[in-house]
């Protein structure tokens, strides 16, 4: 036994935070309850690769061991132990299907999966799952969540349910109101759950009992997450589901994107642009975790550099780009709304317009009130939107962002960039 897994035999089994990349979020995982448990164990224990300035991180997955006295604490019965092998044999045969243009199917998920019964449980990752769980600086965004607060879920629906609205836990305009909201269509809804073909079709008070009801029930009992849910329909027929998830009893160190293990790296990368610490804990504040701190530091020594002028006060410049996440619009620098100089947008800047746009189109479908320009393309995605994410990507801004607002529509960036893109 190696010396990393004789390290951790003292560690609790459930500890802190994992990540995925949101295309694994969204994903069609083929796992029971228990495979979901051991898929959660083995997060646990990678440190991923979150930005080009992260000093420390995992470029391989290792072995990870866990013993059998911990693996019977952690299921709570210890018949599972006696399915163990099975279940490993099954887990290992599963498969991960991203819903990406052209589908991308993921079929062999570990190097090692492998349980020897007195000595416990061997996990390893195998290499298809880099780009997923490790190299998330060059993922589409990626996705924290609390291990405790999922792992002792007992439905597969309720894991993944939480996973699905904690993807959009980020945005702004959620974490200000406390409450993330989200809207899915049937279709894609029985994707992401992995609800079996034919299962609940025509029943749609079946669907809602097993599906929704009472994995939310379980949530709402045995999670600091709160859900609830309306139909949403065409006519009479029910086309999908908003949820919406109250984050108001989440705790700091639960709900808190700014994870203590990589944000004192983004407060001394601050501290050596010349800052002291009160200051640089103040800028870190504005930023939404350490990955955006990294980003927007990045940008901002990049706009002092190219400054055709010279500026006197340095450190208040990169304050304030830090700050407002001052952007590039088209080699210009300056500030959107300065008078003298044009070519900064704050994050704010750029995502109100669609936000607000978005909200419009919206109201505007409810009423019935559907303009030309709304329809005016084959996704009916308003004008405003089109022109606010061609903007957005064309001059590279968060792809995440722009994900988030397409996927309202049911759409991909790659379907996006086909239809509005590249022409």
């Amino acid at each position: 036994m190696s010396e990393d897994m004789q390290a951790i035999l003292g560690e609790s089994i459930i500890r802190g935070t994992v990540y995925q990349s949101n295309p694994l979020i969204e994903a069609r995982k083929d796992f029971d309850l228990t495979g979901m448990r051991i898929f959660i164990l083995g997060l646990q224990r990678l440190n991923p690769h979150f930005s080009p300035r992260d000093k420390f991180f995992d470029e391989e997955f290792k072995e990870l061991f866990i013993p059998s006295t911990k693996l019977a604490d952690m299921l709570g019965n210890t018949r599972y132990l006696h399915e163990m092998k099975a279940t490993c044999t099954k887990l290992f045969n599963a498969t991960i299907e991203i819903d990406q243009v052209g589908g991308t199917v993921l079929s062999r998920l570990f190097r090692k999966l492998e349980y020897v019964p007195g000595e416990g449980l061997y996990i390893w990752f195998d290499d298809l799952l880099k780009p997923y769980l490790l190299n998330l600086s060059e993922s589409h965004g990626y996705t924290r969540i609390d291990a405790s607060q999922i792992f002792n879920l007992s439905s597969t629906y309720a894991i993944r349910l939480l996973e699905l609205l904690l993807q959009y836990q980020n945005v702004k305009e959620f974490r200000l109101r406390q409450e993330i909201t989200r809207e899915i269509k049937l279709d894609r809804l029985r994707f992401f759950l992995n609800v079996p073909e034919g299962a609940y079709v025509g029943r749609l008070n079946n669907f809602r009992r097993f599906v929704l009801d009472g994995p939310i029930q379980e949530i709402n009992s045995r999670s600091v997450y709160s859900i609830r849910y309306r139909t949403i329909k065409e006519g009479r027929k029910v086309t999908g589901f908003e949820f919406k998830l109250d984050i108001s009893r989440v705790p700091l160190s639960v709900s808190d994107a700014r994870n203590p293990k990589f944000h004192n790296d983004a407060i001394e990368a601050l501290k050596a642009l010349g800052f002291t610490e009160q200051v640089s804990r103040a800028i870190f504040a504005k930023c939404l975790d350490a990955t955006d701190c990294f980003s927007r530091i990045n940008r901002a020594q990049a706009l002092l550099d190219r400054s055709k002028k010279p500026i006197r006060n340095k450190a208040g410049f990169l304050r304030r780009a830090i700050e407002d996440d001052w952007r590039v619009q088209g080699g210009n620098f300056g500030r959107k709304k300065s008078p003298k100089v044009t070519g900064f947008m704050s994050l704010s800047e750029i995502f109100d317009p669609v936000l607000k746009a978005l909200k419009t189109s919206e109201l505007a479908q409810k009423n019935g009130d559907l303009t030309p320009s709304v329809k005016k393309n084959k996704y009916n995605l308003p004008e405003s939107i089109v022109q606010n994410l061609t903007e957005w990507l064309e001059n590279e801004m968060s792809l995440e962002t722009a994900q988030i607002v397409l996927s309202s529509y049911n759409l991909t960036l790659e379907q996006f960039r086909e239809e509005f893109l590249k022409k």
